[in-house]
């Protein structure tokens, strides 16, 4: 017999024993009246009623024992009657405590002397003859509750069953208890999905065709050795086995086609926290209060709002930018802040105080969503297609701007970064579509005399090819390749890449050696050199700019570099009329119904003014950042579902 699965077991009802159920009832005897009568015949006739009402009594008792074992495989567990052969159930793993291995069907009680038997039939069973009860599978046993074969939720194992889990549609795998992080599809690893906190929270992702999803590289890649017996590619958290499900649906999850945005199913129970914690007044300062509130709504925030667009258009909680990154970033900026800024939190006293500081928040984090969250990217990606090519000096600058060419205000030109023609760096992230561009990349002339372009239909996976030819330019590349054959321009013309390192890093794309010569200037090794107090002393921003994205020590940067520009450009702005406390107040004490506050900050944030169209243009994806910000609102619990 096959081992014990973890949430079921089957068992087949076998005949019991005879001598366990073998009919006990006892034929009743009738004493013959005696007489003193010495009539021999009148003593024969007694003889032989007696005889005749013996064979009466015997004949069907012997035909009821006789039959009994042939009775048992015909009555179900609940006494009622089916046809066919032995049956298995679904039921737990663990059978609750018996007085024996098998508990053996109770005879039929002797009848009493002087009255006829009663004979116990399948489809009227004797109120004193019922087989014993059993678990059935509608109806488990409470001390050994199991799940039903299709449905994963909350099971109430016993003190020796596993941890429950959860199943993946019909897949034979599932997320291991408290593991979060994205898992290979078991066995073929031609697919993933997200689990976190030990559930699944996304629907099943497939990698192109002849490539498998590498756990230890969170990405789909060529395969490079046998899946392991129960992971791909990362045996450190292995699934358990899930319920076998009696009826498995035979074709796999449909992923939709076009990026609707979609909200994804829980990934851990809710925490008994209202979205919105009331506060006595006055008893905690306002930053704490938008905090608490913040924390209250954390699993929505990261499966909800930081989530990313993947290559087959569906979304799932992003990679690079967490909750606690977020979080941390924002207690240091609204805390201590940079130099005598800090993230504005709302205002104590008042209906609206707390409102104002979740607004705040809320508009950060939709222009993050538009800006860098959606497409898991620490690192610009280059998306500026020009003449169906894709520029490898788009580096330099997209839509025909030229980054190392952003200057600093008048009286703060000392604090940008010097160009170094010599700097060579290569981008952390980049985007993920099959045949997307390589990451970002600048260097000298030296090293790069011209550049060309990126050719997205370039096939490069032909390791059958003389000489073969790979997909070696960054991890996770499925194809295209890059074609220096001649010199092929950017939008502002650039053919090379120097000079060009200052392309936009963090959740909101700092770009340009002005803006990265301040966070060093404040925050980074400048300040310390100085004498003056810095969150990154031994960081030169200036020397090496992909710190913000390559960082391993402190995750948070890449929310602080946002910050950092929106409580010194955003909160700040005040310009043409436009005053952002001003307008933000006024938002929200108006019902916050009206577009035009969140429509001025995207201008600032995506154009540099407040009411666009700008002299650079319109706002690009206006419609998109109106509603992530309201989809922010939303979670945090400031605007109804």
């Amino acid at each position: 017999m096959e081992e014990e699965s973890t949430f079921t077991r089957e068992f087949t009802e076998q005949p019991l024993p005879d001598e366990e159920i073998q009919t006990k009832a006892e034929i009743p005897s009738h004493e013959p009246v005696k007489e003193k009568s010495t009539n021999y015949w009148k003593y024969a006739s007694i003889a032989l009623a007696i005889l005749l009402v013996i064979l009466v009594i015997a004949i069907p008792v012997g035909v009821t024992s006789g039959n009994r074992n042939n009775e048992v495989s015909s009555i179900n567990d609940d006494g009622a009657p089916f046809a066919g052969p032995a049956v298995s159930f679904t039921t737990a793993p663990v059978r609750a405590p018996i007085a024996s291995s098998a508990a053996p069907i109770p005879s039929p009680v002797a009848a009493p002397a002087g009255t006829t038997p009663t004979v116990t039939t399948p489809t009227a069973p004797s109120p004193t003859a019922t087989p014993p009860t059993a678990t059935p599978p509608t109806a488990p046993s409470p001390t050994a509750t199991p799940p039903t074969a299709t449905s994963p939720t909350a099971p109430t194992p016993t003190a020796v069953a596993p941890t429950p889990t959860t199943v993946v549609e019909s897949d034979g795998r599932c997320c291991a208890p408290g593991f979060t992080g994205l898992k290979g599809k078991f066995p073929d690893c031609d697919s993933f999905y997200q689990c976190t906190d030990g559930v699944v929270s996304t629907v099943y992702q497939s990698c192109a065709p002849g490539t498998v999803f590498d756990e230890t590289r969170r990405a789909c890649s060529f395969p490079n050795g046998p899946c392991l017996a129960d992971a791909c590619g990362q045996p450190d958290f292995r699934p358990t086995a899930a319920p076998v499900a009696p009826t498995p649906p035979t074709n796999p999850p449909v992923i939709p086609a076009t990026p609707a945005p979609v909200t994804q199913p829980p990934t851990a129970p809710p925490k008994p926290t209202t979205p919105n914690p009331t506060f006595a007044a006055g008893t905690f300062p306002i930053g704490e209060q938008v905090v608490a509130t913040l924390d209250s709504v954390e699993d929505g925030i990261n499966n909800n709002l930081l989530r990313s667009l993947t290559p087959t258009n569906t979304w799932q909680p992003s990679t690079v930018y967490r909750y606690q990154g977020m979080i941390d970033a924002l207690k240091y900026m609204y805390q201590d802040g940079v130099a005598n800024l800090k993230f504005y939190m709302g205002e104590d006293g008042g209906a609206n105080g707390v409102n104002y500081g979740l607004v705040n928040v809320a508009a950060f984090l939709g222009q993050s969503m538009q800006e860098s969250i959606q497409y898991d990217v620490c690192d610009e990606n280059s998306w500026d297609l020009i003449n169906g090519r894709y520029p490898i000096s788009n580096s330099c600058g997209q839509l025909g701007q030229s980054y190392q060419d952003y200057k600093c205000p008048a009286g703060e030109e000392d604090m940008a970064c010097e160009i170094d023609p010599e700097m060579t760096i290569t981008a952390t992230t980049h985007a993920k579509w099959y045949g997307a561009p390589a990451p970002m990349k600048c260097g000298p002339k030296s090293v790069y005399p011209q550049t060309g372009y990126w050719n997205y239909n370039c096939q490069c996976n032909r390791p059958w090819a003389n000489p073969p030819q790979l997909c070696t330019v960054y991890e996770g590349q499925q194809a295209g390749c890059e074609i220096n054959d001649e010199p092929v321009a950017n939008g502002s013309g650039r053919t090379d890449v120097e000079g060009c390192c200052w392309w936009g890093r963090g959740v909101i794309q700092t770009t340009g050696p002005c803006n990265f010569g301040k966070l060093n200037y404040y925050l980074g090794k400048r300040a310390a050199d100085e004498g003056r107090p810095s969150r990154y002393p031994e960081y030169d921003f200036c020397k090496n700019p992909q710190l913000i994205c390559s960082s391993a020590q402190y995750p948070e940067l890449k929310w602080i570099a946002g910050m950092f520009y929106w409580i010194s450009s955003v909160q700040e702005h005040k310009e043409d009329g436009f005053d952002y406390y001003t307008a933000l107040k006024e938002f929200v004490d108006t019902g916050m119904t009206s577009d035009a506050f969140i429509d001025s900050v995207s201008g600032i944030v995506n154009r540099g003014c407040a009411f666009p169209p700008c002299a650079t243009g319109d706002v690009d994806k206006k419609l998109e950042r109106r509603e992530s910000f309201r989809s922010a609102l939303t979670e945090f619990g400031v605007l109804s579902r």
